[in-house]
């Protein structure tokens, strides 16, 4: 009879169990600027990175509506696993997540971001600016990460050093010329 109970206590468990071994999930979440964005959650729950929605025949959004206009990344998204609300920092851009959104023309990313992985803005070609955090984010393999030759690729005051040391560079074109400018020197707020 034990052996019955537990046969039948682990068979009520074993979902449970799987789901608590692997917690990686796809949310998606209503951005400050309006659109909705998709976040792939860390497979340890600390944290969420940009991702897109699906695949089909080459369109990373097939089926979804595609972010256009000034698109501002939150700092965190709320997750909600096992009934528990997490409040998780949004740190990383995976590899084409903005992939052919080609109505996007701004982008501004939180201070938590801290990785981009290559050809996160492929096919962006209406995308001229991107605002970046304090800290360069580190760029995945030193790869591309597809953005225009057209882009205006903003840091704050005061990192230029920084963001040159941190190759950022050669980003977005592979030149050598910085594309980094100032926003305050640009006449930006």
């Amino acid at each position: 009879m034990k052996k019955l109970y537990l046969t039948i206590l682990l068979l009520l468990l074993a979902p449970a169990m799987v789901i608590a071994q692997n917690p990686y999930a796809s949310i998606s979440s209503v951005c400050p600027s309006g659109q909705t964005l998709y976040y792939s959650i860390d497979p340890n729950g600390r944290g969420a990175s940009l991702t897109w929605p699906n695949y089909e025949d080459g369109d990373y959004w097939a089926g979804y509506d595609k972010p256009t206009g000034r698109v501002i990344i939150p700092d965190t998204v709320t997750w909600i696993y096992n009934d528990s609300t997490h409040i998780l920092p949004v740190y990383g851009v995976l590899q084409n997540c903005f992939n052919g959104c080609s109505g996007i023309t701004t982008v501004v990313f939180p201070e938590t971001i801290t990785a981009f992985e290559p050809s996160a803005f492929t096919g962006c070609t209406s995308l001229d600016s991107i605002f970046m955090p304090q800290v360069p984010p580190e760029v995945f393999a030193g790869q591309p990460i597809g953005m225009s030759t057209n882009a205006a690729f903003y840091i704050p005051c005061g990192t230029w050093q920084a963001y040159h040391d941190a190759r950022y560079y050669t980003i977005h074109t592979g030149h050598s010329y910085p594309p980094c400018l100032e926003p305050e020197a640009e006449g930006i707020t």
